[in-house]
């Protein structure tokens, strides 16, 4: 396919600064409404005293602005989508990185792409679009949650666009379930995880409204989670996983019950890429620099992926919903080296194009970043691990000052192929970074992910050591300058890896951690659930002494890092007073900590002005006690 690439003139090279790096994506989330004469964006502004995220829709081709939604106070649109040629819906969020309920609390908003006020259509409710009924361009089927402390009743019904009323179809079997629909708006399935952390799929009749257990797996265990429904209605998509392997994509006939396995990939997860109506064309899988495997050569999404992954071989291409007639499409394009470019692909008898957009960070010139590039080692116990060594650009030959980044969660969280503005950060400072997806990282099939149960202090944190030892026997750090930096289960990994490998780390850095476990069991926004406190008991540990005993708070004394401490003061995931009692436990100890806590933030800093302040204090703090010589 004949491809022209029209993009514009880089940026002049130079070391970004830190607010550069601290800066939210100007523009993102790029769509094409559905005839292709409008396109819509989430423009990150300064309102009312706050960062928030603005939905703003453009003419096309003449990119005049048309509308805009801007909600009111802390709120900000988290994402949005196209129900007709003139209608948009989007969801509102609090934003604040708080990490519990409160910050799930949504309202949808619809707003006319011509322009006119906005409209509130369920305001001030926790509700999700399942949804978009391709045939009604005036309803959306929704699932409204309504909470009683920790457990929701959920319903559905279909809820108009233009009037906001709402008419509730039926209940769902469990509360807090998550319900699946189809494209044309029947709801199929509903998956709810119970207090022993079982997974529970329940089929729905809607002829006799009646629900009908199907299935019940253990936690990570490889449930068969639903995906989608073909347009003819006859198959249903699922992704799960047997035995050892990782997750696959699954075709089951609904009237026979037989099912088929479409992809998997020997070592990494399965994603599929679906149609508006629900069919399938292609899969991809985030290991290494990550791939797409086109599944049906003859649906044009697949045409218009080969067309821009061609254009751009090195990079992560997504094709976002394309027009109604596959003419236009809006294109996402960036890697771990990279940051990313929206692009407009259009089909001409000229011949087809793909022009810029935007460029989410077009301050920032790629030359001026780390390359990163897929790494694998084998742990201590023989099993095999994947992540990625980020080098800055022309670095010097020889060991280099290393920062090692455990990542959050930690279960089923991955580092991926992606921008990551703390890796960039780092690298661009003349810093190499490791980031290791260590035993119960996601990504790798549930049997990868459940060997990290019970492992948060030790086998996860070997992993991270194997890899930091792995980084100085190939010559890539200099031993006597690593620093270890993570953000909540990484910033409890830091002050772990301080304590148990004291003279590995010349410093750590933990921000949002976890060093109080039984505080943490007791106060954490999940501890109030019941299937809070089981994966408490389950994945982390099963008695108030172990809790104990895995606390960093409560072995400060062996730490020999010099320590830094972040947090923000709105922290309901992990709460602030972790890092006040371990702030005080070092001093104690005799290693004073620097200290930084932000009042009105939370789990993570949403505000541009906190990541800001927190850079320049991390890049100082690593200057001092590993910087160049």
């Amino acid at each position: 396919m004949l491809l022209t690439v029209c993009a514009a003139a880089a940026a002049t090279a130079s070391t970004p600064t830190a607010e550069q790096f601290a800066r939210s994506a100007d523009l993102s989330h790029a769509r094409i409404s559905p005839a292709g004469n409008y396109l819509s964006a989430i423009r990150n502004v300064q309102l009312e005293g706050f960062d928030k995220r603005v939905l703003v829709i453009f003419h096309y081709p003449s990119m005049q602005l048309s509308a805009t939604l801007a909600l009111p106070k802390r709120y900000s649109v988290a994402d949005y989508f196209w129900a007709n040629d003139e209608r948009v819906v989007a969801r509102a969020t609090v934003d604040v990185k708080r990490a519990d309920w409160d910050a799930w609390v949504t309202g949808l908003y619809a707003l006319s792409a011509n322009g006119g006020a906005p409209q509130a259509l369920l305001p001030s409710r926790h509700i999700e679009v399942i949804s978009r009924m391709e045939e009604d361009p005036k309803r959306v089927l929704v699932a409204r949650y309504v909470y009683n402390s920790w457990r929701a009743d959920v319903s559905f019904g279909t809820l108009n666009i233009y009037g906001g009323g709402y008419n509730e179809i039926a209940r769902a079997r469990t509360r807090n379930a998550e319900l699946f629909a189809d494209a044309f708006g029947t709801v199929r399935l509903s998956s709810f995880v119970d207090d022993e952390l079982n997974t529970l799929i329940h089929s729905y009749d809607a002829d006799s409204r009646r629900w009908t257990l199907e299935s019940t797996t253990p936690h990570l265990q490889g449930a068969p989670l639903p995906l989608s429904v073909s347009r003819d209605g006859r198959h249903l998509y699922l992704r799960k996983a047997t035995g050892n392997a990782p997750y696959g994509i699954y075709r089951t006939d609904l009237a026979s019950g037989d099912s088929t396995l479409v992809y998997q990939h020997e070592t990494a997860d399965a994603i599929g890429l679906f149609d508006r109506w629900g069919d399938l064309w292609g899969a991809r899988h985030d290991h290494g620099r990550g791939e797409t495997v086109i599944l049906d050569e003859r649906h044009p999404l697949a045409a218009i992926y080969a067309a821009a992954a061609s254009a751009f071989p090195q990079h992560t291409v997504t094709v976002e919903r394309p027009s109604n007639d596959y003419s236009k499409a809006v294109i996402a394009v960036g890697s771990g080296d990279a940051t990313t470019q929206w692009f407009l692909y259009e089909q001409a008898p000229e011949g087809n194009t793909m022009s810029l957009l935007f460029d989410e960070h077009a301050d920032i010139d790629d030359a001026s970043l780390g390359r990163v590039t897929p790494i694998t080692l084998t742990a201590r116990d023989g099993l095999e691990l994947h992540g990625y060594l980020t080098l800055p650009p022309s670095a010097p030959a020889g060991p280099l000052p290393m920062v090692v980044m455990p990542h959050g969660g930690p279960l089923e969280i991955q580092d991926r192929w992606l921008f990551d503005p703390d890796v960039q950060l780092l690298a661009s400072n003349g810093y190499a970074v490791l980031q290791v997806n260590f035993r119960g990282s996601g990504g790798y099939g549930p049997h990868f992910a459940s060997l990290g149960l019970g492992e948060f202090a030790q086998g996860i944190q070997n992993d991270v050591t194997d890899a930091t030892r792995w980084a100085v026997d190939k010559g890539y750090a200099d031993p006597k300058r690593i620093c270890i930096y993570g953000w909540s289960y990484g910033g409890f990994s830091a002050l772990n890896g301080a304590v148990r490998e004291p003279d590995l780390y010349r410093c750590a850095i933990g921000a949002a951690g976890v060093y109080d476990y039984v505080l943490q069991s007791r106060k954490a926004d999940y501890a109030l659930f019941r299937t809070g406190k089981r994966y408490t008991r389950q994945a982390v540990a099963d008695s108030k002494a172990a809790l104990r005993q895995m606390s960093p708070v409560h072995h400060a004394e062996r730490i020999k890092a010099s320590i830094m401490l972040v947090h923000g003061g709105e922290d309901s995931r992990v709460p602030v007073e972790n890092a006040r009692r371990m702030r005080a436990a070092l001093e104690k100890a005799g290693n004073p900590p620097v200290y930084m806590e932000k009042r009105h933030d939370g789990h993570g800093f949403a505000s541009e002005e906190n990541r800001s302040d927190f850079y320049k204090a991390l890049l100082a703090f690593l200057h001092e006690h590993i910087g160049q010589k």
